[in-house]
């Protein structure tokens, strides 16, 4: 038989330009896809966004994973790191309304 190619694509509207991706292990349906400026969770069945949530600060995030399937984790330029949780169903409204769960600085080593 002949192979068969499927010629489909589909362009993500983000805000601004990906910069890391990280596949929830225990859903792999489930994206996340960081931006500078933000973060999505995309939803790798139905080709959709599920949310989308700007920075709670003016740091630029340089990258994110999950930590659990409703945990995400979102590195700060400045060094910061902010936790989110998220609903047992992903619900647009209530992530945008949500502060991070947790924000915390990493350790850095002091210059003698």
């Amino acid at each position: 038989g002949e192979a068969k190619y499927e010629h489909e694509s589909r362009s993500i509207n983000s805000p601004s330009t990906i910069i890391q991706v990280d596949c929830c292990p225990q859903t792999p349906r489930c994206i996340l896809l960081v931006c500078s400026n933000g973060w999505q969770l995309f939803d790798a069945m139905t080709c959709s966004i599920n949310c989308t949530v700007s920075n709670p600060t003016n740091d630029v995030l340089v990258g994110g994973s999950f930590i659990q399937s409703n945990v995400i984790s979102v590195y700060g330029q400045s060094g910061f790191i902010y936790l989110y949780s998220l609903p047992k169903s992903i619900n647009h409204e209530l992530i945008l309304a949500r502060p991070p769960l947790k924000t915390w600085k990493q350790w850095t080593a002091a210059s003698s």
